[in-house]
């Protein structure tokens, strides 16, 4: 009985070192098999572009991960730079699940509650696509993980080298994204709640903590270093102390924001909701009682866990809602998206100990039963995202729309890219790609900036600046600068500019600056122009979105619709009437957003000039597309006005007009 025994716990000891090892490196294989060769929407094209030519990303600056991609990306010299970068993804996002299947094991000591909740962890969507894309979020899980499993030893063995090596991998992690806080300030109240004489009792070594913390910090020292050589990308100039502090604490976006513009309690209370929404529909609503039901039990077996996860998942609401990130667009949500990474890991967590809750409440047989449910729950997120996300490893959607916007650009141009998807895809294909050496990218709205404007002319003599005044706006400048080089050289950006005195023409997927409109050559000549661009340009849904519309990526289907609008406007303005409507059922085609507005100036221009039966072709496509928008019925009200047509469908959308009228009055006003 007793060799039985002795039998027993050895091989429970090795099921313990096994089983979370062959979890991590299944997840390892998974993630490595599918890290993408090219670059995802959002921050990718912009991180794996600063970390390859020694820069420094956008502030925070991320000096671990630029650091660390720097030397991964040209150590390995097989495959894309994209995809070298992407073992900072895989890696440590495989490393999370590991550190998931410890954690749940630490609190539960149960092998099947363990590898579920790592399992069904480590296949949800994001956390999937975030460890396949090169981003910063595999790194900010995996140190989220490790906080916590090390607050977890503490709290419960109160040893000092565990509070030593805390100090350390706070430092290091604040290095990477400082999230990290909202753990630091979830341990540090636990501490102070529960153990407040055991910390008081270490007061003769925190010199010791502020020590190691302090070296954990040493990643920071990349900034001002790499900044003092005037890389490409060096957003705040680090090299000086004032620039280094407005890097660390991101002080021209806004702390813990996406940007300056973000914000506000309307933004704030529907991000909770999106979250909670996104929730339920990747663990489905059995994980997230499961989940109610592992913080329920924490809080019966051990307060001190339970204040210390139970705040820590509170403060990650509660960066959600102060964040404030606006839904209006897929690019908003997908933004926002990336930050369920780290929520879901601690409703993943609890997940797994509302599993051990219930099935050593209940008999074997009804253990069974939930056991039996609860891996149904990763069988179906893997069938679900397998196919979703299978298809992005070859994909070239992103690099094919900045061979578009290449063509676009006229030789030895200057360009300025503003809309973030854009600038993501030139980063990556003008300064790792190498792609059309002659243009001369510039960031408009930096030029306000007095290191980046030397920087400029360092790199490109020839360019004018205009003497900056303290008085000056920013648009001001712009104006100027755009005035004094446009003799020299052709100007073009991805948007119209706003607020600058010249004229701005599409051009393909840009649009070509002209200071005065006698500059502006013939409409004819501009739109044959237009015409053969667009022939040759590649069709963004011939990738992986026309399969699945992942959200940051899918933000380029945006930009071809607008383009395509602004073209079909022109198109109008000509008399053209069947290729702009071409171009607005291009977009319409492509259109991701409900954003109604964009389509209703040319319309006008139909109207006008008496082409109703054009408008009403597209609002017919435009009401299967979006049904009742007010913008849509707004244009058979219009129809009726204007063209005098009546007939029953738009007698219907016109008492629908009147019905919304009133509510959409109010809502502007």
């Amino acid at each position: 009985m007793i060799h039985r025994y002795t039998k027993l716990l050895r091989d429970r000891r090795l099921g313990v070192f096994l089983v979370p090892a062959v979890i991590g490196t299944a997840f390892l294989s998974l993630y490595v098999s599918q890290q993408i060769t090219s670059i995802y929407g959002g921050d990718s094209g912009e991180l794996v572009s600063a970390a390859y030519t020694w820069g420094i990303a956008h502030p925070p600056g991320y000096p671990l991960y630029t650091l660390l991609g720097a030397i991964i990306s040209h150590i390995i010299t097989v495959g894309t730079v994209a995809w070298r970068m992407g073992f900072l993804s895989s890696v440590p996002m495989a490393t999370s699940v590991y550190l998931v299947w410890r954690i749940v094991h630490r609190l539960t000591k149960s092998l099947p509650a363990s590898t579920a909740a790592s399992v069904l962890y480590g296949l949800l969507y994001p956390v999937w696509l975030y460890g396949i894309t090169p981003e910063v979020f595999g790194i900010y899980a995996m140190f989220s993980a490790l906080f916590v499993y090390l607050t977890i030893l503490w709290i419960e063995d109160l040893h000092t080298r565990t509070l030593m090596l805390l100090a350390f991998i706070t430092g290091l992690a604040f290095t990477h994204h400082h999230l990290i806080l909202l753990a630091v300030v979830a341990a540090a109240f636990t501490a102070y709640k529960y153990y407040k004489k055991s910390i008081l009792a270490l007061r003769a070594r925190a010199g010791r903590f502020a020590l190691l913390f302090v070296v954990g910090l040493a990643p920071y020292l990349y900034a001002p270093i790499a900044s003092f050589f005037n890389p490409p990308f060096d957003r705040e100039h680090a090299a000086t102390i004032d620039g280094f502090l407005r890097l660390i604490t991101r002080a021209s976006y806004g702390s813990f924001r996406a940007s300056a513009g973000t914000g506000g309690i309307l933004n704030g209370l529907a991000d909770v909701a999106t979250f909670g929404q996104y929730v339920v529909s990747d663990m489905t609503l059995a994980g997230v009682v499961f989940a109610c039901a592992g913080l329920y039990y924490l809080w019966l077996k051990n307060k001190r866990i339970f204040s210390f996860i139970a705040l820590y998942l509170l403060l990650l609401f509660v960066y959600f809602f102060y964040a404030g990130f606006p839904l209006l667009i897929h690019f908003h949500i997908g933004t926002l998206e990336r930050f369920f990474i780290v929520p879901y890991q601690i409703l993943a967590i609890l997940f797994g100990v509302g599993v051990a809750f219930f099935t050593g409440k209940f008999g074997p047989t009804f253990s069974f039963i939930i056991y039996a449910l609860i891996f149904l729950l990763p069988l179906g997120a893997l069938r679900a995202h397998y196919s979703q996300l299978s298809g992005l490893t070859n994909d070239r959607t992103l690099e094919n729309y900045a061979k578009d916007v290449n063509a676009s650009i006229p030789f030895g141009s200057i360009y300025g890219a503003y809309e973030d998807t854009t600038a993501s895809a030139i980063d990556y294909t003008h300064y790792v790609t190498s792609q059309r050496p002659d243009i001369i990218y510039v960031n408009y709205y930096m030029l306000g900036k007095s290191y980046y404007r030397q920087q400029l002319h360092k790199r490109h003599p020839g360019l004018q600046f205009p003497e900056w005044h303290e008085s000056t706006v920013i648009n001001q400048y712009i104006d100027a600068f755009l005035a004094a080089n446009s003799k020299k050289y052709a100007i073009t950006s991805d948007i119209a500019l706003p607020n600058i005195s010249g004229y701005f023409i599409p051009g393909g997927l840009v649009y070509i600056y002209y200071p005065a409109m006698e500059d502006i050559p013939d409409r004819g000549l501009i739109l044959n122009k237009n015409g053969e661009l667009w022939k040759q340009f590649s069709d963004p849904l011939s990738g992986t979105l026309g399969k699945y519309k992942h959200l940051l990526l899918s933000d380029v289907l945006r930009l071809y619709a607008d383009h395509a609008l602004a073209l079909a406007h022109v198109y109008a303005l000509s008399g053209r009437y069947q290729e702009s409507k071409a171009r607005i059922f291009y977009a319409l085609d492509r259109e991701i957003n409900v954003r109604t507005e964009r389509y209703a100036p040319t319309l006008d221009v139909f109207m006008e000039h008496g082409e109703c039966s054009g408008v009403r072709d597209i609002a017919d496509r435009m009401h299967i597309k979006w049904g009742d928008d007010f913008v849509v019925l707004e244009q058979y009200h219009k129809i009726i006005e204007k063209c005098k047509q009546d007939d029953p469908q738009i007698q219907l959308m016109e008492s629908r007009y009147k019905e919304l009228k009133p509510v959409y009055d109010t809502q502007i006003r």
